[in-house]
């Protein structure tokens, strides 16, 4: 693989991890999830409520109710939840960059292949086994077309010979047709043909 190609492989990878780590940033960022995973997990409970007194009971309850307090088993589900959604991200990440892979690899390859064929179909050609293929194939073709069109061809030529013949024997008429007129005007004219 030269150069050229090795750089249409590796830009458009290089190119698609970027732009999957960019999203992948800004679903960290931008997700509420993550932002009450960061901000909210230092004030998980680690006793039931039943066991408070009614106002604890009544103050926790005002901050679960405005998200200022999450349970363990609700940051547990967030967690799962927001691993779950980045372990997609990164499986279409992972399948979109073998999909443009596969693109870019079956097209460099593709084009490989035509030249190398054409390089061996030249070299093939300049050592004469293929012009003796070709001969070889041309002396079968003829000997089908003969067994095929031999008696035509053979019938042919001989009513070429007949044709031949007659037109000797026409011309020898006609020869002697205008050796007659010569003497025929020479005699006299008197409208007898004579042997």
């Amino acid at each position: 693989m030269n150069d050229l190609q090795a750089k249409h492989i590796l830009a458009p990878t290089l190119l698609a991890t970027c732009i999957g780590l960019l999203a992948a940033l800004a679903i960290l960022h931008f997700a509420p999830i993550s932002e009450m995973i960061i901000s909210h997990s230092q004030y998980v409970p680690s006793k039931e409520i039943t066991e408070l007194d009614p106002y604890e009971q009544l103050v926790i309850a005002r901050m679960v109710k405005e998200k200022s307090l999450i349970s363990v088993d609700s940051l547990w589900s967030m967690q799962v939840s927001f691993y779950q959604t980045m372990i997609s991200v990164l499986i279409a990440l992972n399948a979109a960059i073998v999909g443009g892979a596969f693109v870019i690899i079956r097209s460099s390859s593709k084009a490989e292949v035509v030249k190398e064929s054409k390089a061996h179909f030249d070299e093939y050609c300049k050592a004469g086994e293929f012009t003796k293929i070709i001969e070889k194939r041309a002396k079968k073709e003829i000997v089908k077309i003969n067994a095929t069109y031999g008696d035509i061809l053979d019938s042919l030529s001989d009513h070429e010979a007949r044709i031949n013949a007659h037109k000797d024997a026409i011309l020898e008429v006609s020869n002697r047709l205008a050796e007659m007129d010569e003497t025929e005007n020479c005699s006299g004219g008197d409208g007898k043909l004579s042997e």
